[in-house]
């Protein structure tokens, strides 16, 4: 393994009153929205909204900050109070100091939350960036303005009635025995008008839901206004508990068992090989009882047991280490991955050394094998990531990776607002991060493609984003609007699809000669600089300041050239169509399901339709009018529609020159469908007879 650059980052907590929140990862098995009694839907849009962070104010500034000097946490408080009118905010807003980052180049991050009365403002925060001479070299920040002080006399439901209201609206809405973790429940401030102007206090009362395939976060966050009416929910990765984070509760007693090294025979790149992996062993009888190790403090265990009982459990089938290579392998490829990041002082995925728990033999909710692998967020005082036995992305230095990453990120931005351009930069972090580990462990640097051993052609292409049904500049083909609400049915505003706009400029800067050791050095600290709302407007503006500060500046030009050919600042829809693309327009006339995330539209090319290729172009409708608009290469395609909560149970219909015909399975589409043939700066307008 090549040598790299240690990037030294020395995370120092930092005893607040307020929570930290956690990190982003992989599995939920719920929609987004889900509906409440009457008095919840009168809740107006712009509140709901703001529940996933609408209405902070965003703000970087890159030079000019302040003359004051910064040597101290005191020293770091006193400025952040002077830069509150800057940031947005007035002589109510209070930021606390949660965390200190100190990282190689010699800068510092002094990360503070927002509070209004010790309680924590949702996804609103700020970051000092202070040199080694103590100059403060920038600032980036969210808070949200106005937001008052609760009084203890607005608190008119108890936690349990709120709780209460949850789990009542959760079951009705078909989440399956939905159980309140009393423990992490919390009160918040958000704000109850568009501007901001105006918030309240509300109970978030946390429920985990499990796994789903395909899904991406593992807790529904429910939110309860002093009235006691349930509002609204929103998928997160855990709850906002800083027990959770420190894994303070982890009971598990790795020093009730002797360690040592076994070697085991598993199969790498379709190739038989020797890994050689500490164990542990019960002191009484020698038997190996779990893959782990003290140290590191990892340790494998069973994904249903944990995640149905609590129990932290052998994975081993008849404790018989022997029969599961497969965990062997992902688990010895973790290490790697851990060592890694070791290398550069993160100690684990959360920076600190957290537990890190392996969850083997992950299912669905279903209890059908799951084959996918993800993050789970903090659980139980572990920092949880589960693996599939029915597919080999364990196995794929890239995938696990990225599943890393997503807790790092969390823990650098104290929070993830997992939707629209937030949440696809936040998967590209993963993307990019990821591809760089395997580049560095598995001395590839010819594949810039995510997945690449795992799926034949890989799943997502840094080079040719098109090639993965993935844009490569705002407003391409597959690009993906954002959206209100964000839920599953529209991949919570293209967070999958989107996140190819900051993966190609990692793509580019390789092309200018950027190393892979100073790519990792870069795009490290460019997710220490980010805040929960970092979108790619800021991106903009960020990345060349990283770039500077990091002492890269010999790519500038590339990096310039990258960010304007993504078009990050490219906000209006352009009248002209991408190169070598037409477009298919209707309106879909439930503009009720349409505002409410239920509805998706997909254009599959007729030459894909009966293949495993299940790339598509997707279409989501505007929520106030239910219009559904995309752009396409040219070519043949079969239109399909699926409305409902869930996308693997949604109902689906394709289109015909009769209207719109339902269909029960994918294969269906062929024979009840008709191809509509898009030509090139062309429009199809479809009808919406069928759709009623």
């Amino acid at each position: 393994m090549k040598s790299i650059r240690p990037f030294a980052i020395l995370v120092c907590a930092i005893v607040a009153a307020c929570s930290l929140a956690g990190c982003n990862g992989n599995a939920v098995d719920s929609n987004a929205a889900l509906s409440g009694d009457a008095s919840s839907s009168a809740i107006p849009v712009e509140y709901r909204e703001a529940l996933s962070g609408e209405g902070l104010v965003s703000t970087f500034i890159g030079s000019n900050v302040t003359d004051a000097k910064v040597a101290s946490d005191e020293d770091a408080e006193a400025v952040v109070a002077s830069l509150v009118e800057r940031m947005g905010g007035d002589d109510t807003t209070n930021l606390e100091l949660v965390q200190l980052i100190p990282v190689e180049n010699g800068n510092s991050y002094y990360i503070f939350q927002q509070q209004a009365g010790g309680v924590m403002v949702y996804g609103a925060s700020a970051k000092l960036i202070v040199n080694a001479n103590h100059d403060v070299v920038g600032l980036v920040s969210d808070i949200l303005p106005h937001a008052k002080t609760p009084s203890l006399e607005e608190v008119a439901v108890t936690q349990e009635e709120a709780e209460k209201a949850v789990v009542d609206v959760l079951a009705q809405n078909g989440v399956n025995d939905p159980k309140a973790v009393s423990e992490y429940t919390v009160q918040t401030i958000v704000p109850i008008s568009e501007d901001a102007e105006q918030t309240m206090l509300a109970w978030v009362v946390y429920v985990n839901v499990g796994s789903s395939k395909g899904a991406d976060q593992s807790w529904l966050a429910s939110y309860v206004n002093v009235g006691g009416d349930y509002m609204y929910s929103v998928p997160v990765s855990e709850p906002n508990n800083p027990e959770a984070l420190r894994a303070e509760s982890t009971e598990f007693d790795f020093d009730a068992y002797d360690q040592k090294d076994m070697t085991f025979t598993v199969e790498k790149d379709g190739s038989p090989a020797q890994v050689t992996v500490p164990v542990l062993v019960d002191k009484q009888t020698g038997a190996v009882a779990f893959l782990g190790d003290a140290k590191r403090k990892i340790l494998c265990a069973d994904y249903a047991q944990f995640n149905d009982d609590g129990k932290v459990a052998s994975p081993f089938e008849d404790d018989d280490v022997s029969l599961n290579e497969m965990d062997v392998a992902v688990y010895e490829n973790f290490l790697r991955i851990w060592d890694l990041f070791a290398q550069m002082s993160w100690k684990g995925p959360d920076g600190v050394g957290s537990p890190t728990l392996l969850l083997m033999n992950a299912v669905t909710s279903t209890g059908e094998p799951d084959d996918n692998c993800y993050y789970l967020g903090a659980r139980g005082g572990w920092e949880s990531f589960a693996f599939g036995r029915s597919s080999n992305n364990g196995l794929a230095t890239d995938i696990v990776a990225h599943e890393f990453v997503h807790c790092l990120t969390g823990t650098t931005m104290t929070t993830n607002l997992y939707y629209n351009e937030t949440g696809a930069i936040n998967e590209s972090m993963s993307d990019i991060l990821g591809n760089l580990t395997e580049m560095e462990l598995d001395g590839d640097e010819g594949a810039w493609v995510m997945g690449e051993k795992t799926s034949e052609g890989g799943i997502r292409d840094f080079a040719n984003p098109n090639r993965c049904a993935q844009p490569a500049y705002r407003w391409d083909v597959y690009y993906i609007p954002g959206v209100a609400p964000a839920t599953e049915m529209n991949d919570m505003g293209g967070v999958h699809i989107n996140s190819s706009l900051l993966n190609i400029v990692s793509y580019k800067l390789n092309e200018a000669g950027m190393t892979c050791d100073e790519q990792f050095t870069f795009w490290l600290n460019v997710a220490l600089a980010m805040v929960p709302t970092t979108d790619y407007a800021q991106m903009a503006e960020l990345l060349p300041w990283v770039l500077e500060q990091t002492g890269y500046g010999q790519y500038a030009d590339a990096l310039n050239r990258s960010i304007a050919d993504a078009g990050y600042t490219a906000q209006e829809k352009p009248s002209a169509l991408p190169d070598g693309a037409g477009s298919v327009e209707f309106a879909f006339p439930n503009v009720d399901a349409a505002g409410q995330g239920q509805v998706r539209a997909t254009f599959v090319s007729t030459d894909k339709v009966d293949s495993d290729d299940d790339s598509s172009v997707w279409g989501v409708p505007e929520a106030e009018t239910g219009v559904v608009s995309a752009s396409l290469p040219a070519g043949d395609y079969y239109a399909v529609v699926w409305v409902g909560d869930d996308p693997d149970n949604a109902d689906s219909s394709v289109y015909n020159s009769g209207g719109w015909a339902s269909v029960d399975e994918y294969g269906d589409v062929s024979e009840k469908g008709e191809a509509i043939h898009v030509e090139e700066g062309q429009s199809v307008t479809l009808t919406s007879k069928g759709l009623e």
